[in-house]
């Protein structure tokens, strides 16, 4: 090597997989906004209620089941939420 020789260039990382949790919102979150949006929610109460299914998911062990199960349980949670919040106005 002689002296004025140029260093290799240096790579950067590659970014960390998603986790679990990651994983699971990236795949479903679009979704479940969409359906919050369909049954009458506002853009904002959709975010709200849609994180707050994620919480449920997550609080329930739903993040195990198989990616179908796993949809339907967070449609069917958002809809729950979306009606208490009805009821709640």
């Amino acid at each position: 090597m002689t002296p004025h020789a140029t260093p290799p260039p240096t790579r950067t990382p590659a970014p960390e997989p998603p986790t679990g949790v990651e994983e699971l919102v990236q795949r479903h979150v679009r979704d479940v906004w969409r359906y919050l949006r369909t049954l009458g929610a506002r853009p904002e109460h959709a975010d709200d209620l849609a994180q707050e299914a994620f919480l449920v998911a997550l609080r329930r062990g739903a993040a195990e089941l198989a990616p179908a199960a796993t949809a339907t349980f967070l449609r069917r949670t958002a809809r729950f939420l979306f009606l208490h919040h009805l009821r709640d106005r």
